[in-house]
């Protein structure tokens, strides 16, 4: 958890699959096993560190009706 926490302090734009990336790529060169992303995205959504989910603008819905 703390290395989850300071990879999303350093880079707080990272969503959960980039951060999982960064982190099993630490864990491998220190001969750790790596993490599985969907643990990642749950630690962090426990800790609501997630970013927030893009919605569509007004203009895409209307052309689209």
């Amino acid at each position: 958890m703390p290395q989850i926490m300071a990879l999303v302090a350093a880079r707080p734009t990272y969503g959960y699959r980039r951060i999982s990336a960064i982190l099993n790529r630490q864990l491998r060169s220190d001969g750790c096993a790596p993490v599985n992303h969907k643990r990642i995205y749950r630690i962090m959504k426990a800790h609501n560190l997630l970013l927030a989910r893009k919605c569509p603008s007004m203009s895409t819905m209307a052309r689209s009706l």
